[in-house]
């Protein structure tokens, strides 16, 4: 009897000890796994930091300009085709960036809020880590694909009007003097599709930092 009590407790040790192991094992991987998507979120939210000031110098860049073009034209004497090559970098700065911004936008929002090819635990999980709600302004792609289906939009309006203006640089919403069917206001800082669609893109511009300050958070606590 006392031979098979200690085989039993041998038995309950050896199982205790491998269910310890199990859990250490689904841990550390657990840890390598979130770790390797903390890597990509650092990699994406340094990117679209990046993007965010760059889009916000291009608008200061074309708002001067815009602003030393206009004062020149109010002018008694006009000289305005020295100042065009500035004004038309500016514009082209401004594009680019608005461009390269977004594509980062939608990588970074993609992680969080998975589409349907992706994985929905991982993007719960993620957003639970970043205490981020269902709602949070990084899940909002529909500026991305309004700009990255402009061309289904142009086919659309070129339908109605033939004469549509595919894009025009303004300082507020509304101030186009042309049919148009993406309004880039500078002053206000907002993207509108046919004067209806508006997008901000003050606040969008601003979310990269403090994610990346709880990215950090999150790397500091687990390590």
């Amino acid at each position: 009897q006392e031979t098979v009590h200690q085989t039993g407790h041998s038995l309950t040790e050896c199982n205790h000890d491998s269910m310890l192991s199990v859990e250490r094992e689904l841990y550390h991987r657990q840890l390598l796994e979130e770790f390797a998507w903390l890597s990509l979120i650092e990699s994406s939210l340094v990117t679209l930091q990046h993007h965010s000031v760059s889009l916000r110098v291009a608008r200061a860049g074309w708002t001067g300009n815009m602003v030393e073009f206009e004062a020149e034209k109010r002018g008694k004497a006009p000289q305005l085709l020295p100042l065009l090559p500035a004004l038309l970098n500016t514009k082209r700065e401004m594009w680019y960036s608005i461009e390269s911004f977004l594509s980062a936008w939608a990588r970074t929002s993609l992680i969080f809020f998975p589409d349907q090819r992706g994985d929905q635990a991982r993007g719960q999980y993620l957003r639970k880590v970043f205490q981020m709600d269902e709602d949070h302004i990084i899940g909002n792609r529909k500026l991305r694909n309004d700009w990255m289906h402009f061309d289904e939009r142009l086919d659309k309006a070129l339908k109605t009007a033939c004469d549509i203006t595919p894009y025009d640089f303004v300082k507020r919403v509304g101030e186009s003097k042309r049919l148009v069917l993406c309004e880039i206001a500078t002053e206000s800082f907002k993207i509108t599709f046919l004067g209806k669609e508006s997008h901000d893109l003050d606040p969008v511009t601003k979310v990269a930092e403090p994610l990346r300050k709880q990215m950090l958070e999150r790397v500091s606590n687990l390590f």
